[in-house]
């Protein structure tokens, strides 16, 4: 299994030297006297289409304590996917946090055209870490149905039964808490990773169409993300980048990923909403009949009849062949096991096609 570093909000000491924001935001008085204002995040563009938030962390100068906007700089904020920022995805990824803010800063240099100077990352303060890692099913069809064992069957000490948003059916929280209100100091979700690209990313997902088997192995791809906040970094004694190496990563990870049993899950083939899963219209229509009770051989050839059947098995697992389970027996279930996903050569392909856009 390969965990990786999918998101990084740190202060770090300023290698730069100079004011680093895109404007400020600020609150006017009714007589017209500033209140308050505080830097924008200046986003600084990336490989592909990524980009990565920056600023500097100012401080109020001593002789000018009044003065709502100080110009006496302390620190660097950066808040972005590392992986995403540097190599134009995060498919796969590095699972070194201090190696990843150093290439961080160093490309925000270059982006910006201002020289780096030294500083000692291992002591900037992280304020959010995503880890993230895949599970591989067998088939497509599979995912949508699986997550939804997930939901009915794995229960997360503290965070409870995994919970589904209205508008993301392809993913599965634990920990979830609407906007505005107190985050949780972690939590985890776990989603459709290629449905995911597919939606929210059309020209990755375009450029992916050239590497073989990227498609096919993403669209039976579950991926986890655990987030840890500032309060779960300090009582973990993790706060500092110094830290953190990719055995801390991957440590930090099975304490609390091993809480989820990616084991053999149990799926109720009843439940499942074939449009949902992914089948094609006439495999819907074939299983709709199939589950009314109509033999489906009749009115078909032996062959058609039989590759219908082979289909639809690889694509969800229904024996078109057997007669439709009753609803006063016990439900057709089927086993789904999810593996760990390992790095694909095509991962590599795909970074340096990207890099080198």
């Amino acid at each position: 299994m390969t965990v990786m570093v999918d998101w990084l909000k740190v202060e770090c000491p300023d290698p730069f030297g100079q004011v680093i924001d895109a404007g400020h935001v600020m609150s006017v008085r009714q007589d017209g006297s500033l209140e308050w204002a505080t830097a924008k995040r200046l986003r600084v563009q990336g490989s592909h289409s990524s980009s990565y938030s920056v600023r500097n962390v100012m401080g109020r100068d001593i002789d000018d304590e009044e003065l709502p906007v100080s110009r006496h700089r302390y620190g660097l904020q950066l808040d972005g996917n590392p992986s995403k920022f540097l190599q134009g995805h995060n498919l796969f990824g590095p699972a070194d946090p201090l190696d990843l803010l150093e290439r961080t800063v160093a490309k925000v240099g270059d982006a910006l055209g201002i020289k780096v100077g030294w500083a000692d990352y291992g002591l900037a303060d992280i304020q959010r870490i995503d880890l993230t890692s895949h599970w591989l099913l067998d088939r497509e069809g599979d995912v949508l149905p699986f997550l939804q064992a997930m939901q009915e069957r794995v229960f997360v000490p503290y965070r409870g039964r995994g919970t589904f948003h209205a508008n993301k059916p392809e993913t599965l929280y634990y920990g979830y808490v609407d906007k505005g209100k107190r985050q949780p100091d972690w939590k985890l979700k776990i989603y459709w990773k290629g449905e995911e690209i597919r939606k929210n990313d059309p020209m990755l997902w375009s450029r992916l169409a050239g590497v073989p088997g990227a498609h096919e192995e993403l669209l039976r791809t579950v991926r986890v993300e655990l987030t840890l906040l500032t309060p779960e970094l300090k009582r973990l004694k993790l706060r500092k980048v110094g830290a953190w190496s990719p055995e801390m990563v991957a440590y930090v990870w099975a304490l609390y990923v091993d809480r989820l049993d990616f084991g053999a899950l149990e799926m109720n083939l009843d439940l499942i909403d074939t449009k949902m899963a992914g089948l094609k219209p006439r495999h819907q229509h074939a299983i709709a009949a199939w589950k009314a009770g109509n033999d489906l051989r009749e009115g078909m050839s032996h062959r058609s009849f039989y590759r219908l059947r082979k289909d639809i098995l690889a694509a969800c697992g229904f024996d078109i062949k057997q007669p439709p389970p009753k609803s006063n027996v016990v439900p057709l279930m089927r086993i789904v096991t999810a593996k760990p996903a390992l790095h694909p050569i095509w991962a590599d392909d795909l970074t340096s096609a990207l890099m080198a856009a």
